[in-house]
């Protein structure tokens, strides 16, 4: 059986004027990766690769996500990954890692409940 990923991409974030699509795509595959210690660290060409996106437009979309607030990002240092959070009013935030790593023990439709 293949198994397909997908991205949530919740209403509240779906539904803001101040953030370009890209941004929006790129918070939710941020969102997905985020560990139980709240951070994740992939490198660039992970993340375009994940999005379907260029790493030039990573790192602008990067840029103004930190700017408008909805991630922070732990800089460690030339040639390193950096490590990114998802701030406290980003609207992904409202499920938490433990609910979504029971969620997808469940599959798919239990997701679809969770979310609900």
């Amino acid at each position: 059986m293949l198994s397909r990923k997908f991205y949530k991409l919740l209403v509240e974030v779906a539904s803001r004027r101040d953030l370009r699509a890209t941004d929006k795509l790129l918070l939710a595959v941020l969102a997905d990766r985020i560990s139980q210690n709240g951070c994740c660290c992939p490198g660039m060409r992970s993340l375009a690769k994940d999005a379907g996106l260029r790493v030039a437009t990573i790192v602008e979309s990067l840029a103004r996500l930190e700017q408008h607030g909805d991630i922070v990002v732990e800089r460690q240092g030339s040639g390193r990954k950096n490590r990114y959070r998802l701030a406290d009013r980003s609207a992904t935030k409202s499920v938490t890692v433990e609910k979504r790593v029971q969620a997808e023990n469940r599959g798919l439709r239990k997701l679809m409940e969770v979310v609900a």
